[in-house]
């Protein structure tokens, strides 16, 4: 049985990301390597799901805009809104 190929790939991350790779190694024990192959795996797989349409599935996920001053009103107001005329006159 032959050993599979591997090439390696270097990784630049910036300080926030590889604090989260290193709580991730801490919480599984498993080494920095590991715990990048297993993500990009499951990453990669999930672009796979979503056929790498990355902006669609943002937009599918979005929730509605929560604000606390913003609500539905309780009797919704039906505005009469005339169209301006285009002559000018009301």
């Amino acid at each position: 049985m032959s050993a599979k190929k591997r090439t390696p790939a270097s990784l630049r991350m910036d300080e926030r990301l590889m604090s989260k790779v290193e709580h991730a190694m801490e919480a599984t024990g498993l080494s920095q390597a590991e715990i990048l192959r297993m993500a990009l795996a499951v990453g990669l797989e999930d672009m796979r799901r979503i056929n790498y349409d990355l902006a669609g599935a943002i937009v599918n996920q979005a929730k509605p805009l929560q604000h606390p001053h913003l609500h539905e009103a309780e009797d919704p107001v039906e505005y009469d809104v005339k169209k301006p005329r285009m002559d000018g006159s009301s």
